[in-house]
């Protein structure tokens, strides 16, 4: 597949597009591999307008729920169309990067190094050092990547760590085919900004246990596009707490909260998510569609929140397919990357339902006003 599809997104051809979409449900078909076999071009998106890298983050959000068996191969195919004709139209550079660096001498603290470059806006030599921390510590390059990121939060709506978690997580730390392109990409876009890690200063203004719940009210108010970044920061904050390569020590809540300031918690919202409206589910995935195709806020959101607490998965999976299904040229990635983080949200043990519930009403809520 790999060789087919990277020659069809090389062509230009949208016939040749078109053909290779409708045929997919006849082709041995997996999104996994799909985003796989994608990835080095996912990783290398020139978005020079918002520098930002929003389909990768989608793409690794879809990965990760085809990989723990959440979605039918229905659902699948619809997203994989997606993924495919946004990337067909967007720029990107083809650029296929080995994270083996050769280094004659030891060198010590290649970390330290690695900042020292980016600061001063070296993507070569820092992606260099980078590529021995890789090697010889790890968890140690991945935090230092992301706490370099979050002191750019306010000037990249977040992006500095959102898109780039899952690149980290999911094809970095997992030695990925892609990993050194992926680890590039970060490097070259830490680099723009040319920023030091979290300053000493501010460890002692770290909130080392916030009340997440309470972030999670305020940045779940709202439904402009900050407001969306808000809610799905959240979310890569508790990724990032509970990822793997995780060091323990307290992350940057401060930082966070910061850039929310005292944005005040939308009451109607909280109110109609404490409330426990039940409508008759609906029996399929064509009822469901047929809610949405309707417009009504209210009666789409009380739907989709009454399947949600009968059927986690089912939901997702419907969800999902109904995002895809209304796929157009302008297609906004945060509609689905702002689903995923509040359906995570969701079943978030240190989150009450009330405040998680109002994640989900926000995401609802985007793509219902937008679409």
């Amino acid at each position: 597949m790999r060789n087919d599809l990277i020659r069809l997104l090389s062509q230009k051809n949208p016939e040749l597009l078109v053909n290779y979409i409708d045929n997919l449900n006849s082709r041995r078909f997996s999104l996994v591999t799909l985003v796989d076999t994608l990835s080095p071009l996912l990783v290398m998106e020139s978005n020079l307008t918002f520098g930002s890298f929003h389909l990768i983050k989608m793409s690794l959000f879809l990965r990760q729920m085809s990989h723990r068996g959440l979605l039918s191969r229905e659902t699948e195919i619809a997203l994989a169309k997606v993924i495919v004709q946004h990337l067909y139209y967007l720029e990107w550079t083809m650029l296929d990067v080995s994270s083996h660096a050769h280094a004659p001498d030891p060198i010590e603290q290649p970390v330290d190094h690695m900042l020292i470059e980016i600061e001063q806006g070296n993507a070569h030599n820092a992606f260099f050092y980078a590529s021995i921390a890789l090697q010889s510590d790890k968890a140690k390059l991945l935090n230092t990547l992301l706490l370099n990121g979050t002191t750019s939060v306010p000037d990249t709506l977040c992006h500095s760590i959102s898109c780039f978690f899952p690149v980290l997580q999911d094809l970095v730390d997992m030695d990925h085919p892609a990993a050194g392109t992926a680890l590039l990409s970060y490097i070259m876009y830490l680099c723009r900004y040319r920023q030091k890690s979290l300053p000493e200063n501010q460890a002692n203004q770290k909130l080392t246990d916030p009340d997440k719940a309470a972030l999670l009210r305020q940045a779940a108010s709202g439904t402009s596009i900050v407001d969306i970044h808000h809610m799905i920061t959240l979310y890569i904050y508790r990724a990032w707490e509970k990822a793997a390569w995780q060091t323990g020590d307290p992350l940057p809540w401060r930082l966070f909260s910061d850039w929310m300031g005292h944005k005040a918690v939308d009451q109607s919202r909280l109110d109609q998510a404490a409330r426990s409206d039940t409508v008759e589910l609906p029996g399929n995935y064509e009822q469901l569609r047929q809610i949405f195709s309707e417009k009504n806020e209210q009666s789409t959101i009380t739907a989709a929140l009454s399947l949600l607490a009968n059927n986690w998965q089912q939901a997702c999976d419907w969800l999902f397919r109904i995002y895809a299904d209304s796929y157009t040229p302008d297609w906004d990635p945060h509609y689905i990357t702002s689903l995923y983080a509040a359906l995570e949200l969701y079943c978030d043990e240190s989150i009450d339902k009330t405040s998680s519930k109002m994640a989900i009403i926000q995401a609802l809520s985007y793509y219902i006003e937008n679409i």
